[in-house]
């Protein structure tokens, strides 16, 4: 990579490893791709908010960026086209955290458990869903 980094998200997206944001020491926004056909890393547009500990996920040909820490735990959602090279802004998640899992399943995904830093602080017993930007569900063990 161009810049070393941890706590970052990572998807794959047409054959090639997508690495975004994370901390080096401080937060980053970058995006940058490995080629592994080519054996070579790019640098592409920067998301809007740098942060560390976020989710990202690959669905329909773009990636999701999904919530994060800047310093604290963010509710933020940015949505990369590899076609124009840009982010947008997609709905927030509901719940505000960072290092949570994600899985893809179909076209759904499914953003699970974390950590949350607003009072009360700690892990999650959370699943949220989402589908071309929208929320689809919550659930929560409470």
């Amino acid at each position: 990579m161009t810049t070393a980094r941890y706590t970052m998200g990572s998807a794959v997206l047409h054959d090639r490893i997508n690495v975004i944001g994370g901390a080096s020491p401080a937060y980053l926004a970058t995006l940058e791709v490995y080629d592994p056909a080519t054996d070579t890393w790019s640098t592409k547009a920067p998301m809007s908010t740098a942060r560390c500990c976020l989710g990202a996920a690959a669905v329909n040909g773009k990636i999701y960026a999904l919530g994060g820490a800047t310093a604290v735990a963010v509710n933020i959602v940015e949505i990369y086209d590899p076609e124009t090279d840009t982010w947008s802004l997609g709905a927030p998640v509901p719940t505000a955290r960072h290092y949570a899992a994600e899985a893809v399943l179909d076209t759904t995904i499914y953003l699970l458990g974390g950590y949350m830093t607003a009072p009360p602080a700690g892990p999650l017993a959370v699943v949220e869903a989402f589908a071309a930007g929208k929320v689809l569900n919550v659930f929560r063990k409470d």
